[in-house]
């Protein structure tokens, strides 16, 4: 548990960023605004075996989407069940 407790040092972008960050409402607001990402509580860990979205960021711009971290190409299929969706990095 206790490897549980972590915070994370966030990069900054900049005031300009086109980048736009949300924390989870669990996370420290204070904490964030100063590029660190932890729980509010801090004896509190992160829950195990459980996947948590801490960190939704938003690209709002469309002049360089060459800075985009992450890019993904998503395909649905549909099959004799329903919809299956295919995805590659």
């Amino acid at each position: 548990e206790e490897n549980a407790k972590v915070a994370l040092k966030l990069q900054y972008y900049g005031d300009q960023s086109p980048f736009q960050f949300t924390p989870h409402p669990n996370m420290s607001k204070p904490d964030f605004g100063e590029d660190l990402l932890k729980m509010k509580n801090a004896g509190k860990p992160y829950p195990k075996d459980k996947t948590l979205g801490i960190l939704k960021w938003r690209f709002a711009s469309k002049d360089d989407e060459g800075l985009v971290p992450l890019k993904v190409t998503c395909w649905p299929e549909a099959n004799g069940d329903g919809t299956v969706t295919g995805m590659a990095p």
